[in-house]
């Protein structure tokens, strides 16, 4: 699960990383238990190292409590590691343009060729997505 920083008793208040908000978001999320979690570019406003660890919480934490989680996200890769589906969004008005299913099974490795070749399918569909727009087609 998310490893918080600890600070002892005694020290004076300082502020918080956003690293830190983010991991203590995930980490409180059981207290709640929902039943949907709704995460919008959680991993956007941290370092290089935790946004290494983010995913892995995430996953643990979905594994443990069986939680249906919509996760929005502008990373292919991320998407494609942590989703058992990514929804393609067309750009504005946005609206479904096409949904992958990804059936690579768990526990999956960022660098499998499985996962490398589902990211550059929809690498593809959106420079198709993209080019269309440009062309004034509606999607």
């Amino acid at each position: 699960m998310a490893s918080l920083p600890c600070r002892a008793a005694s020290e004076t208040a300082v502020p918080v990383s956003a690293a830190s908000c983010q991991r203590a978001g995930i980490a409180r999320t059981p207290a709640t238990e929902p039943a949907v979690l709704l995460m919008d570019e959680p991993f956007g406003a941290v370092d290089h190292l935790t946004r290494i660890q983010l995913p892995r919480d995430l996953l643990a934490l979905r594994e443990s409590r069986r939680r249906t989680v919509v996760f929005v996200t502008h990373e292919v890769g991320e998407a494609v590691y942590l989703a058992d589906r990514v929804i393609l969004l067309s750009p504005r008005p946005g609206r479904v343009y096409r949904e992958f299913s990804i059936d690579v099974p768990r526990p999956r490795r960022k660098g499998d060729i499985e996962l490398l070749a589902l990211e550059s399918e929809i690498y593809q569909a959106l420079s198709r997505s993209r080019s269309r727009r440009r062309r004034g087609c509606e999607l």
